[in-house]
């Protein structure tokens, strides 16, 4: 779940991820707020700095991936 602070959804993400849990999924949290990125919105590409997320999302897959490189 990749959540940006001024989504629409950032109210409820929380909420999907408990319903991913209790179903059995151990889902990724991500706020990008977290890791110093603010104001975006829910159409995270279409943003000036989709570059940065991108890059957020690069190293989750680095990680969760081990063996493949995301670039």
């Amino acid at each position: 779940m990749l959540t940006a602070e001024a989504s629409y959804h950032a109210p409820y993400d929380h909420c999907t991820v408990k319903y991913l849990q209790q179903a059995g999924v151990k889902p990724s949290v991500i706020r990008l707020a977290d890791v110093g990125i603010h104001g975006n919105s829910h159409v995270l590409m279409l943003e000036k700095n989709n570059r940065q997320i991108a890059g957020v999302i690069a190293g989750w897959l680095n990680k969760a991936l081990p063996g493949k490189k995301a670039d």
